[in-house]
């Protein structure tokens, strides 16, 4: 018989039934699955978003009162991680429109937001400032 190897196994296995007895779950080979985990930002990209994460963090230093001098840089850099993440890494979201240097605009600016509003919430709350007086007042 030209059943092939496997087939004929099983045949010589199972004659004294007289079926024909195939593997019910093949041999799967393993597969190597590749992730694209690379950031592809242009320098103006990189532009926008640092600049993009000053500004998050220098307006939030001058809403309300703050305790140290240096709430705006927690704020700012976890504004950077939030839209880097949000633009780069989450694979989904990467194609989003507009795309400016390699930088999907509309997910940088949402994860910058809020893991940066979340930042500063834990920063000002933790250091005893608050978001209700103003800077200046008499």
């Amino acid at each position: 018989m030209a059943l092939g190897n496997e087939a004929e196994r099983h045949w010589r296995l199972d004659r004294h039934r007289r079926i024909l007895s195939l593997p019910v779950f093949p041999v799967i080979e393993k597969r190597r699955v590749v992730m694209d985990l690379g950031i592809s930002l242009g320098f103006g990209g990189w532009i926008v978003l640092v600049a993009g994460a000053l500004v998050l963090g220098v307006i939030a230093q001058l809403i309300g009162e703050t305790e140290t001098n240096y709430e705006w840089i927690v704020a700012a850099v976890a504004a950077f991680l939030g839209a880097l993440v949000a633009s780069e890494f989450i694979v989904a979201w990467r194609g989003f429109e507009p795309v400016y240097d390699g930088l999907a605009l509309v997910p940088a600016l949402a994860g910058g937001l809020v893991v940066g509003i979340a930042a500063d919430l834990v920063t000002r709350f933790g250091t005893g400032g608050s978001y209700t007086a103003a800077h200046g007042a008499a």
